[in-house]
């Protein structure tokens, strides 16, 4: 087909083509390059909205933390006043089941008749070591800093030549010592 156009026209024809394929290829760098800043406009509004979306949850974080610590404290307290109803309950349980138990021990037919004074006498004999040697051990097991400052207190265990209510123990005793072994 180029063979049936004469030659001028050919080269008027590559020219024009040319000509049209130079202004088609700069349309396609100017559509490039729009493309090119629409995708950098485009990142950039996602890093935005990232960082938003990221702020966003973190601001959540936050208030969920708060409401967390929230909880925390109300269960905490919570805890605390069960633990003081349980600590009251079981002092109550402590004062009144010697009594329960030697009542109940009193009671069997072994004894015989509980109507008579001397068994009321014995009753409150047994009851009443019970019960305080009971709060004892609960102190000595419970608060035993108090109870050591409490027994430093006394004349007698102040004296006392190991030291062990001063917390001495196993530790060198130095004067402590020799007057335990004069003691013995």
């Amino acid at each position: 087909m180029a063979e049936d156009i004469p030659s001028s026209a050919r080269t008027e024809q590559v020219v024009q083509s040319t000509k049209n394929i130079l202004e088609a290829i700069q349309f396609l760098r100017e559509e490039v390059k729009g493309l090119r800043q629409a995708l950098r406009d485009g990142e950039l509004r996602i890093r935005n909205q990232a960082s938003l979306i990221s702020a966003h949850l973190s601001h959540r974080d936050s208030e969920t933390n708060i409401e967390t610590a929230a909880a925390s404290r109300d269960f905490a307290a919570a805890a605390h006043r069960d633990s003081s109803a349980m600590k009251s309950i079981a002092i109550l349980t402590m004062l009144f089941l010697p009594g329960m138990f030697f009542a109940a021990l009193f009671a069997m037919p072994y004894f015989g008749s509980f109507n008579q004074p001397r068994h009321f006498v014995m009753y409150w004999a047994f009851t009443i070591p019970a019960t305080v040697v009971t709060f004892a051990i609960w102190a000595a097991l419970t608060q035993r800093s108090g109870v050591q400052e409490w027994v430093k207190m006394l004349p007698l265990c102040s004296k006392w030549p190991w030291g062990f209510w001063r917390g001495k123990r196993g530790e060198d005793l130095g004067e402590d010592e020799e007057q335990g072994k004069k003691m013995v």
